[in-house]
């Protein structure tokens, strides 16, 4: 019984250890939310956004601007470089730092903060 046991908690661990290194990081979910945002695909965008943030800007809200985001990109030539640096990590909360070099080579930086939700990585309000 005791083997049992044993053998059940360490298929668990397993468990939680691949589903973890399955899950993107920080810095690949920012990476996913701005080409999502580039392609017009807002539903995958809206997907890398947290429920607080959503709840804070309501959904129509948030895919009204999301929509506007992809036209701006779009009017810049697209996305033609992203750099995503990890700046701060405490626990579950991780705020990056970007830069995104567009087609017609203008420049934008922006801070984001994400936090592990539901065992992944989102995009969050910066509190």
């Amino acid at each position: 019984m005791i083997a049992r046991t044993q053998l059940s908690f360490a298929c668990s661990l397993l468990a939680v250890a691949f589903l973890t290194a399955c899950s993107p990081g920080p810095e690949k979910t920012v990476e996913r939310f701005y080409h999502a945002v580039e392609a017009g695909d807002i539903k995958a965008a809206a997907g890398v956004i947290s429920k607080t943030l959503v709840g804070m800007i309501g959904q129509p809200k948030m895919e009204a601007g999301l929509q506007q985001q992809s036209l701006q990109i779009k009017a810049k030539g697209g996305i033609a470089k992203l750099e995503v640096k990890r700046t701060t990590e405490v626990k579950d909360l991780v705020d990056v730092h970007t830069t995104i070099e567009y087609g017609d080579h203008s420049k934008e930086e922006e801070d984001l903060r994400l936090v592990r939700e539901d065992g992944d990585w989102k995009i969050a309000p910066k509190k």
